[in-house]
């Protein structure tokens, strides 16, 4: 076995960059996103390369901070983040990985891995490392294979349907708001600006990274994977969602309507409007994804939900290791006496 850092996606092996896929969060064009925008002042993104032999099994991406410690390369618009794992990895190839991250991680004292699916979990635990597991964030979705509109719709809560009817006859119809959807690089400079007009008469606080997503836009534009949604009323756009989709799976990333509208309700019937196009094409998505968190709309647009969870690998050894062991111990202590208390 053999561990390569490379310090920057373009410091690839071509090997390894057939392991980006998979998932949206997993390609190349979300990374080159994240790396070139994503990241604070003194952050670099680098991704260890682990071989068997001649056979790239394995690429982690992570981050160096100016300090020189690592942690997976996840942001705060990041959904979803795992190892990127050859399939004839095995079982052999696991234990592998774990060992390559012992080697890679011995500058770090407690490198946290976010965004992490429950099924990833348990192989984390790599050996001189206390793995201290958490939860991050629920994510809501709704498998929609071989559904169409009306089936979707069908499935709503009344109060959500009557809600699409009533707003999209009167905003659509009455007042003949209109729809376009982004999905290439044409035009797509158009699309960011009206995303960012929307954005900025909205209520979302200002974005800690203003360049993330018009860069995230422009390389899932070229990638063909956008859905950029932006929905105008008398030449002005009043709302507008970002969405992705990759491997059948369709993700909101972000979405935003202007304030002053709120009336109107240009937040719902867009997503409607974007759901009525996703499943009404020719190749259908399989899975409708509503992003990072448990946001009290979302359980009506999409039916399960599934924990995002986090991990720590602390390192006993040393003193910030074992005061995050300290800490996790003591807060689980106090939740389940808290827990005991409340019975």
């Amino acid at each position: 076995m053999s561990v390569v850092m490379a310090q920057s996606l373009a410091e690839l092996p071509e090997q390894a960059k057939k392991h980006f896929e998979g998932d949206i969060f997993s390609t190349l064009a979300w990374y080159r996103a994240v790396e070139n925008a994503g990241l604070a002042p003194g952050e670099s993104a680098c991704f260890a390369v682990i071989s068997r032999g001649d056979e790239v099994i394995a690429v982690v991406p992570l981050v160096r901070d100016r300090r020189g410690a690592l942690r997976g390369l996840t942001t705060q618009y990041s959904c979803l983040w795992h190892p990127l794992v050859a399939d004839t990895a095995g079982e052999d190839g696991y234990a592998q990985i774990a060992f390559a991250l012992a080697e890679i991680l011995q500058t770090s004292a407690i490198p946290r891995f976010d965004a992490l699916p429950v099924e990833s979990a348990p192989w984390m635990a790599v050996k001189g490392r206390v793995a201290l597991r958490y939860r991050h964030f629920a994510n809501w979705f709704e498998p929609v294979s071989g559904v169409d509109w009306p089936q979707y719709l069908a499935r709503r809560p009344g109060e959500l349907r009557t809600a699409i009817t009533r707003r999209s006859r009167a905003l659509i119809e009455r007042d003949r708001a209109v729809l376009r959807i982004y999905e290439n690089s044409a035009d797509i400079e158009n699309g960011i600006a009206d995303y960012l007009t929307v954005y900025d008469a909205s209520w979302k606080p200002r974005e800690p990274f203003a360049h993330f997503n018009p860069m995230m836009m422009r390389e899932m534009a070229a990638e063909g994977y956008l859905r950029l949604g932006i929905l105008s009323h008398e030449g002005a756009p009043i709302a507008a969602q970002i969405w992705v989709v990759y491997a059948g799976v369709a993700t909101v990333l972000k979405l935003a309507h202007v304030e002053a509208q709120k009336s109107r309700s240009p937040g719902t019937v867009l997503t409607a409007l974007m759901l009525e196009n996703l499943l009404s094409r020719p190749v259908a998505v399989r899975e409708i994804d509503f992003g990072r968190g448990d946001d009290g709309y979302k359980s009506a647009w999409a039916g399960q939900c599934r924990e995002r969870y986090g991990i720590i690998l602390a390192d006993p050894w040393r003193l910030a290791g074992a005061a995050e062991i300290a800490r996790h111990w003591l807060g689980r202590w106090r939740r389940g006496l808290a827990a005991v208390v409340a019975k």
